[in-house]
């Protein structure tokens, strides 16, 4: 321990993915290191897609927090175009809901309603500090992509040259887990 830190050092960016991944274990495991600011997990679990979770800087002045950004792609039936889905909080009814994002036309809202009826939403409202999520469909890949910005495992600064790894609590890997899961099985299931 160094003086100048008396609690320990602060964690490095590859640090508190190294420990965010090995919370999300034994669902998943590490296919590689924690290296250019991004780490791969795989699972053995069918039911789960592959991850890669990686740190965002939080774009807000002052802001010394970089949430934790989960990604996954699973290839599946989509529409024809591109389309975008987006979690959005209506804070006044308490009522939160995956709707088309702007440009993504009427055909995006059945698809909308196939994720939220696999249990997506379900998944994210389990989880502490979900930011955002986005779904989103390439036709020219013939893949969904799923992006969680969360809290849970981020790193927040507290001075210029510290930060704090928060952790992932049981209720945050449950959510992910269960969110993961419904996405794999909305992105596979036929249209």
């Amino acid at each position: 321990m160094r003086p100048e830190h008396p609690f320990g050092s602060p964690p490095s960016l590859a640090e508190a993915l190294a420990g965010a991944a090995r919370r999300l274990g034994p669902a998943f495991r590490p296919s590689g290191s924690a290296s250019e600011g991004r780490i791969r997990l795989s699972s053995d679990d069918p039911s789960l897609p592959d991850i890669e979770l990686r740190f965002v800087r939080d774009r807000r002045l002052f802001s010394r927090t970089w949430p934790l950004v989960v990604e996954s792609a699973v290839a599946g039936p989509g529409p024809d175009r591109s389309i975008a889905l987006a979690l959005e909080r209506r804070w006044l009814g308490r009522r939160t809901e995956l709707r088309p994002a702007a440009g993504s036309g009427t055909e995006a809202t059945p698809w909308a309603g196939r994720f939220a009826a696999a249990g997506v939403l379900e998944g994210a409202a389990t989880m502490t500090g979900v930011q955002g999520l986005r779904l989103t469909w390439e036709p020219g890949d013939g893949r969904w992509t799923l992006r969680v910005h969360t809290l849970a495992g981020a790193l927040i600064g507290t001075a210029p040259s510290s930060a704090i790894a928060v952790g992932f609590e049981p209720e945050d890997v449950d959510g992910l887990l269960r969110l993961l899961r419904a996405f794999r099985t909305a992105a596979l299931s036929p249209p």
